[in-house]
């Protein structure tokens, strides 16, 4: 039977419901259970599956290795934070190369100012966060790097809507991983840290997949 025109666009509704079903079903589950790691790993999986549909492929790698990260970060343990930390650094990568392939104003202007409290921030929190990581400062520093690269590429962006989009995307990634890495590394806990975590972070990952669909 030939698939009707109507079928891609209820595809989409499905991917899209999917995804934002477990993102707001994943924070109130506390267990460390698969079901929880499942769906935590289907609040990004579905937006790289979406990706790929419509002819964004390079999207899709970032956003299946940001999938992948959520899944290990899931688990108990330092190995499985650091497959999530390495999925996400090559996450980052991709972010930052699309960033990168889309065209960067000359330094110079008012977008290279902005660079200072990116970089700045990354300066800080790396050194502050690696000293308390034990085996893992050198990855967490490298981390720490890559994501500032992320960062910066997306602020140097000639920009448009769809670039302001996945900048704010970068942006609200950056703030997710800083959160995290004082509740991980410095041991600091506040009422509804995990929810602004979580909140943040799948803002986030929207903001660059509608930013970067847009950008085209």
């Amino acid at each position: 039977m030939t698939p009707s025109p109507s079928d891609p666009q209820m595809s989409f509704a499905f991917l899209a419901i999917m995804s934002g079903l477990c993102a707001v079903i994943y924070p109130f589950l506390t267990s460390l259970t698969w079901s929880r790691s499942l769906v935590k790993t289907l609040a990004i999986a579905p937006l790289a599956v979406w990706s790929h549909m419509i002819g964004f492929p390079v999207l899709a790698a970032g956003l299946a290795l940001s999938a992948i990260g959520d899944l290990a970060l899931s688990r108990p343990g330092d190995r499985a934070f650091l497959i999530g930390m390495l999925s996400f650094a090559a996450a980052h990568l991709i972010y930052a190369w699309m960033f990168y392939a889309g065209g960067l104003v000359p330094l110079g202007g008012w977008q290279s100012l902005a660079l200072v409290p990116v970089i700045g921030v990354a300066l800080w929190l790396g050194p502050v966060f690696a000293a308390k990581a034990g085996a893992l400062a050198l990855p967490v520093l490298v981390y720490v790097g890559i994501i500032c690269v992320m960062g910066a590429t997306a602020v140097m962006q000639p920009m448009g809507a769809g670039q302001v989009i996945a900048l704010i995307g970068a942006l609200l990634f950056m703030a997710s991983d800083a959160i995290l890495g004082q509740e991980k590394f410095l041991n600091r806990h506040w009422p509804g840290q995990g929810l602004a975590i979580w909140g943040l972070y799948y803002a986030a990952q929207v903001a660059l997949f509608v930013g970067f669909v847009w950008i085209g």
